[in-house]
Formats: C-alpha cells, sequence, structure tokens
C-alpha cells in the first residue's frame, strides 16, 4: 500500500520507523542471541534479530498470529508472576507463609502449581470453547479463579 502511494522511499520509511519503534525489543532479542552464543557481539546479536523480525514481518501469516502467541505466552506467564507478587509482598500481610517450599524443604507445591493451572485452564477453555480472543486472555481468568478459590459466597 505504501508502495503504491510513495514508492521505495514510503517503504524505506515504514521499516525504518517499525525498526525505530521495535528498537528497545530488538536489543532485548539480540542480548538473548548473545546469551545463546557468548562470543557474538551485541552489535551484531541485536542486527540478526532485526533481520529476521523485518523479514518476518514482510510474511501476514506471522504477523496475524504474533498476537495469538503473545496473548497465550502472556496467559501461561501471568500467574506465574501473581505468585512471585504474593511471595514476595503479600505472604507475611495476609498470614502465608514466605518462601514456602524453601523454609519446608520441600521440593514441589501443590498451591503454586494449582495459582498457575487454575487461571491457565479457564483461559484456555476461554480461548477454545468459547473464542476469546488470546489478547484477552492474561488477565480475566484470574478473577474468577481467584474469586472461587476465596471463601466469597458469590461461587
Amino acid at each position: 500500500m505504501v508502495d503504491d502511494a510513495v514508492g521505495w522511499a514510503g517503504l524505506l520509511c515504514v521499516v525504518i520507523a517499525g525498526w525505530t519503534t521495535a528498537n528497545p525489543t530488538i536489543y532485548r532479542a539480540g542480548l538473548a542471541f548473545q546469551g545463546m552464543f557468548p562470543k557474538m557481539s551485541r552489535v551484531a546479536g541485536t542486527l540478526i534479530a532485526g533481520a529476521v523480525c523485518t523479514i518476518a514481518s514482510v510474511f501476514p501469516a506471522v504477523a496475524m498470529k504474533l498476537l495469538d502467541f503473545v496473548g497465550i505466552y502472556g496467559t501461561i506467564l501471568c500467574p506465574v508472576g501473581a505468585v512471585i507478587v504474593v511471595d514476595h509482598h503479600l505472604a507475611k500481610r495476609v498470614g502465608i507463609l514466605a518462601e514456602y517450599a524453601w523454609k519446608t524443604g520441600t521440593h514441589f507445591n501443590v498451591a503454586v502449581l494449582l495459582a498457575w493451572a487454575i487461571p491457565v485452564v479457564v483461559a484456555m477453555d476461554l480461548y477454545r470453547a468459547h473464542g476469546v480472543n488470546a489478547f484477552f486472555l492474561p488477565l480475566p481468568p484470574g478473577w474468577p479463579a481467584g474469586r472461587c478459590t476465596s471463601s466469597s459466597p458469590g461461587c
């Protein structure tokens, strides 16, 4: 579309604008490449990540599935963040033993598994059976799961 309107100069501007907008993410991806290949320089890792992203952005099928991927990825990670926040900031306030596994010497915590699994299962049900878009998934399933595991009379 840009090519039809303003030609190659417009295409170049779109690529440069996309690159500069995504620069922090491309830099983080470059650092990840550097983590996988320690002898690679940050500049080389960033350029490779940017090139891969630029090439992938040319294909609409990749771009259209990216939002679903990010939504599902966030859905899987969001409960883990909630567990960390509760363990670090809220446990003492609400009377929960902080750092439970370390203090009790266990290697597995069923409560943490349930705190992660319930919202993820609810979200995947909403996604697969009810057609909820993936970008809506990370936050809403935590509300019914948290509400129904509490002692509130509404469950």
